[in-house]
C-alpha cells in the first residue's frame, strides 16, 4: 500500500532528477577524498552495529499485559 495524497500519483517530478545527479556527484567526490582509515572505520563501525543488531534480535519481544485495575 502507498501512501500518498489524493492528488499526488506518487512519480517523482521529473525537476527532482537533476537535484539527485548533483548530490550523487557531491557524494561520490567526497568519497574520493576521504583516506583510507576512514573507510576501515567505517567496516569497523558497521560490523560491530551490525553485530549487536542480531545479538538484540535473537530474543523474543513481547508486549507487556496492561495493568486495568
Amino acid at each position: 500500500m502507498r501512501r500518498s495524497h489524493g492528488d499526488h500519483d506518487g512519480i517523482l517530478a521529473p525537476y527532482w532528477w537533476p537535484v539527485i545527479l548533483v548530490a550523487t556527484f557531491f557524494a561520490l567526490f567526497s568519497i574520493a577524498q576521504a583516506p583510507a582509515k576512514a573507510f576501515l572505520l567505517l567496516a569497523a563501525l558497521l560490523a560491530v552495529g551490525t553485530g549487536l543488531y542480531f545479538l538484540e534480535r535473537r530474543d523474543e519481544v513481547s508486549a507487556p499485559e496492561p495493568i486495568l485495575d
